[in-house]
Formats: C-alpha cells, structure tokens, sequence
C-alpha cells in the first residue's frame, strides 16, 4: 500500500527546526545524533519506495506517489536550510545539520538514478540541492562575467545572457527553479565556458552554441529575430525580402536539433519560433503588393474600435493562443483579421507588425492590465448569468 514515508523524517527534523533560536534547540537536540538518525532514516525510505516499486500500483499512482515524495523532501530540506540561515549555532553543528541536508537531498538523486521514469525534473527544486549544485557554476559564469563585458559582442546578445545568468543566480536565495533549470544551467555554464577558452568568441560562433543549447528565451529570439529584420531593411523590392526569409527558414531548418534540452521546456523551441515567424513574415510581405493596390482603389473601411492599447490586443490574441481558442496556424490570419478590421484607443490603424512585435514581448504592465480587465469580464458574467452566486458573494463579503 502506497503511504507517506516521510513522517519519520519529519518528526526528526521538526524538533531542531521548532525554535526560532538556535542555541536553545542545540540544548535538548544533539545534531550528531540526528545526522545518524536521519542517515538511517533515508536507507529506510528508500527500502520502501523499492517495495511501492514492485507493487501492484499502476504507474498513474506510483507517478502521484514519488511526486508527493519530491515535494515533501523539498520542504523538510528547505525547513533545516532557512533554520541554519537564521540561527547561528556554531560552525560544527552547522555541519551536522548540513550534512543532514544532504542525506535528505540524496533521496531526490535516488529518484534519479533508481525510479527515472517517476523523476519530476519540472517540480521545484530545494534551496540545499541550488546551493550545493549551482552554486560552484555560478562562480564559474561570473569569472565570464567581466570577458563577456569587454568582448566585442552585439549588446542586446550581451544582455540576455546577463539577464539569464542574474536569474540563475537569484534562484540561490528562493523563488520557483526545478531540476530541469538547475540540469539546463549546468550544461550552459559548460559549453559557454568551452568558447570562451582561450578568447571571447564573435557573435556568429556564440549564437551557433545558444542555437544548439536550445536557448529559446525571448530575449534572445527578440535579438535573432531583430538581426534578420535587419538583414533585409535595405531591399525594396518584395520578392527579394520573401527569397531572404525562405533561405533563412532552410538555415534553421538545417541547423535545428529538436532532441536537445530546451532552456524553458513551456515555450517552443527555437526552430519552431522561428519557423513559425518567418512564415508569418513571408505572408505578410507577399500580402503586401495586393494590398497596397486594393487600398487604393476600395472604399476606406468603417474599423471597429476597442478601448485597448495595441500591446492589450496583443495580450489577448496571446491567451486565446495558448488556450487553444486560436489554433497554430491561424495566428497570422488573426494578426491579419485584427489589423483590417479593428481600431485601438490610440490607433486609428493598428499594422499586423505592430501587432506580431507586441505579441511577443508582453511586458508584466500590460498582463496585469489584462488580468484586470478580464476580471472585470467575469464579474459582469457572474452578476448577469449567476446572479445568487453573486448575491452570496456580497452576503460573504459583509459578514
């Protein structure tokens, strides 16, 4: 029978943890001792998940059951690591409860290594695993750090891998940062070192390595994505431009290796962003002759105006993308449907570059904006459709 297996463990640790000083914890608990109890404790554990192992649980509940696992070793290791940042008790207990730490973290390499098909690389990873695992590559990145400031690189490229690498760095002190983040770091520190040694590379040798490392951040696909804008600026005429995007989608066809890790795993990877844009831009641009001539013919149409922002727009074709309401292939058709036929409360005409631009660089003002709006949305829909929901709600909220 699948059970919690970590009580033992948390009865062990929950007395050490319990004051908010340390020196008189240090009174009725010997570190010592706990370091040998929780090392026991651990074997123990992992006797059991062998066990639920080989059971008769099917693989959807042995999945929940070393889930619940990860998450609770997360929580004891993060309760004895805030413990010994805010109590000082010495440096040789401070040992013991370290090296309690990592019998406990060991269980999740167990996971690892033992029971790799229920592993949870997407589930937040504890401040111990960060500190002794990304801590000796963050020091290796920032010896980088002054090389990269003087090489003679694009400064938006500069940017980014900075901006990535103060991320990385925050994570050391909380916030949410998985296995997979802490795997992906690693590998990045590494081959990033490799092309620095001996000299700092050119742009071109650099983003070669970002585009095998699958560095799909938005940052770095504003700047490739910018680059290539660049790259055809000066063509006037429209063939040319859609001759230049084509090549481009053969490049990153050719040079795409899907089965590499990805930097983030919820966003598509770099072939597919570019892949997908560069469609986008061929479209538009063959769209662009037809049109100029039929606008200057046609009557102006009457565009519908929204009391939104472009950037607001754009927010809202972003969520209806990734819920599915917009479909893949139809998200040039929408940037298309938008720009002929709406208004925005600044623009009398909204152009779909504009739109495509904003779509994908959502800043936080804009989301928190939409966040309110569309909540707005749902307290009109529960005031006209749920109309007791929405008197309990009052009656809730005065009592």
């Amino acid at each position: 029978m699948l059970q919690d297996e970590l009580e033992p463990l948390r009865n062990l640790t929950r007395e050490l943890v319990s004051s908010a000083n340390g020196a008189d914890v240090l009174t009725v608990v010997n570190p010592s001792e706990c370091v040998r109890n929780v090392h026991e404790v651990c074997k123990e554990i992992q006797a059991s998940w062998l066990s639920a192992f080989f059971s008769e649980s099917g693989d959807h509940s042995l999945k929940r059951y070393f889930d619940f696992h990860q998450e609770g070793i997360r929580e004891i290791s993060d309760s004895l690591f805030f413990f010994l940042q805010t109590n000082d008790v010495g440096p040789e207990a401070a040992g013991d409860i370290s090296l309690m730490n990592e019998y406990i973290c060991s269980l999740i390499v167990h996971i690892q290594n033992h029971h790799a098909s229920f592993f949870n690389d997407k589930l937040n990873s504890p401040l111990y695993l960060r500190k002794t695992r990304l801590h000796p590559h963050l020091q290796k990145f920032s010896q980088l750090v002054n090389r990269l400031a003087e090489a003679t690189l694009d400064q938006a490229l500069k940017d980014s891998l900075m901006l990535y690498f103060e991320e990385s760095r925050q994570a050391e002190y909380g916030g949410f940062y998985t296995y997979y983040a802490i795997g992906y770091f690693t590998l990045f520190v590494e081959k990033i070192a490799s092309l620095f040694s001996p000299g700092a590379p050119e742009d071109g040798e650099l983003e070669i390595v970002l585009n095998g490392l699958e560095f799909n951040r938005l940052d770095y696909f504003f700047y490739e994505s910018n680059k290539i804008l660049h790259g055809c600026s000066e063509m006037t005429e429209l063939q040319n431009r859609v001759n230049f995007f084509r090549e481009k989608k053969i490049e990153i066809v050719l040079l795409s290796n899907r089965l590499t890790k990805k930097c983030l795993p919820e966003f598509p990877s770099l072939s597919v962003m570019f892949e997908n844009w560069l469609d986008e831009q061929i479209e538009k641009v063959m769209s662009e002759g037809s049109h100029t001539q039929a606008a200057s013919s046609a009557n102006p149409k009457k565009k519908i105006t929204l009391n939104l922002s472009v950037a607001q727009i754009a927010c809202f074709i972003r969520i209806f993308h990734g819920c599915k309401v917009i479909s893949d292939n139809a998200l040039a058709d929408t940037f298309r449907l938008i720009s002929a036929n709406f208004s925005s409360k600044m623009q009398e005409d909204i152009s779909e570059k504009s739109l495509s631009k904003e779509y994908y660089s959502i800043s936080q003002s804009t989301a928190r904006r939409v966040m309110d709006i569309i909540q707005n949305l749902l307290d009109n829909l529960r005031n006209g459709f749920f109309p007791l929901l929405a008197v309990a709600g009052v009656i809730w909220s005065v009592s």
